[in-house]
């Protein structure tokens, strides 16, 4: 008896925990997929999700530069997008992962929503998830000498080259 109630108490905190950890913030990605406006003077680019591909997967940027990031997920799965440099994508890919071992409760995608938990708080605003057939939106402003990529962290996609290359002029 005392095992059932311990995993009933594991269980709810744990859908606790999956609960606190949505973020309402558009830029995150919620549910009934409303895109937030591009910013003012922001050039906005098209990004397509499928399968584990981006299009496209390479983007060239001017110092200086606000670019509205567009995603559609064309494909069948949850994708989602992580804007940062080479340290933060493996990061941010090592959180991805353990997060995904650690929510292993039958007919729930662990991976939603999780960005609002990342600890990179400066990158908050440059990551997404977008459910299949929805659309999602984050702006940048690239600083010059940045080197920076996008990747879809959900397991194995980042490790199978979803990711876009950024060049910054």
């Amino acid at each position: 008896m005392k095992t059932r109630s311990s995993a009933s108490i594991a269980l709810f905190a744990t859908l606790g925990l999956l609960t606190a950890c949505g973020d309402d913030n558009a830029s995150e990605g919620d549910s009934d997929a409303s895109v937030a406006a591009p910013a003012a003077g922001a050039r906005t680019v098209d990004v397509v999700m499928d399968d584990i591909v981006f299009r496209p997967d390479s983007i060239s940027v001017a110092a200086g530069e606000t670019i509205t990031f567009r995603f559609t997920n064309a494909g069948a799965i949850t994708h989602d997008a992580f804007l940062g440099d080479a340290a933060e994508q493996a990061e941010h890919e090592a959180e991805m992962a353990e997060m995904a071992a650690t929510t292993t409760m039958a007919g729930m995608d662990g991976m939603d929503g999780m960005h609002g938990t990342d600890s990179h708080a400066e990158h908050l605003g440059n990551a997404v998830t977008v459910q299949p057939g929805d659309t999602q939106t984050f702006t940048h402003t690239f600083a010059a000498g940045e080197v920076l990529e996008i990747g879809c962290h959900q397991p194995g996609h980042y490790v199978a080259g979803m990711k876009i290359t950024l060049q910054v002029d």
